[in-house]
């Protein structure tokens, strides 16, 4: 039991580090979004997050730090290579095509897939700043350009939890209060929880599948 506490705890604390930072600007590198229009966020952004580059595939590569989700509709051809540029590599005919304007900002394409939706990989490098990113472009209403940034970094801050006592500590009621064990991280504001019966599963190193280490 104290175990499957430590590694709970262990598992919140990753998922707070993500949220607490209020979200900045969009990041320089990214400033060439606001070419195609109002640039908007998908999910929250995360001070400290993981991504998987490129998204499927080959030669995936997991990167940590500043972690932005972003979306921009793009006016282009109805198709998605047209649309992210993989055949032109000019603006032409009024259309303006995302992977010239993203190599002009300092990118470089790694690799491009349009198989099953088009995805482009690439890296940036610059001024101090190492980035990568998943370009995707969508068919929507409008072609729509989705992308998941990850700036490399280090975590923003550390954050020590207590060790467990030796007997069960008493548990907040309903969502309020914290959780013994689970001090919260200076500058971080609740939003409720809920119990959960559903079997508590790891995967240890080497294994092929998840094993259940607590009932619940």
């Amino acid at each position: 039991m104290r175990t499957f506490r430590a590694l709970l705890a262990l598992a919140v604390t990753s998922l707070a580090l993500q949220c607490v930072a209020e979200p900045p600007k969009l990041p320089a590198e990214a400033a060439f979004l606001s070419t195609f229009g109002e640039v908007h966020t998908r999910y929250a952004y995360e001070a400290w997050g993981e991504a998987t580059f490129p998204r499927y595939g080959a030669n995936q590569v997991d990167k940590q730090g500043r972690h932005w989700t972003l979306w921009v509709d793009i006016p282009a051809p109805k198709d998605r290579a047209g649309g992210w540029g993989a055949k032109d590599t000019t603006l032409k005919d009024g259309w303006a095509v995302v992977k010239p304007v993203a190599v002009k900002a300092g990118w470089t394409v790694v690799s491009e897939n349009p198989n099953g939706g088009f995805l482009a990989l690439l890296h940036y490098n610059q001024n101090g700043v190492e980035a990568w990113l998943n370009a995707v472009v969508d068919l929507a209403a409008t072609m729509r350009l989705t992308l998941d940034l990850i700036e490399v970094a280090p975590p923003p801050f550390s954050h020590t939890l207590k060790e467990p006592a030796s007997t069960p500590e008493k548990l907040p009621t309903g969502s309020t209060g914290d959780i013994p064990f689970l001090t919260p991280i200076p500058g971080s504001v609740a939003h409720g929880g809920e119990d959960s019966a559903a079997p508590f599963r790891l995967t240890p190193k080497g294994a092929s599948q998840d094993e259940i280490v607590a009932i619940g």
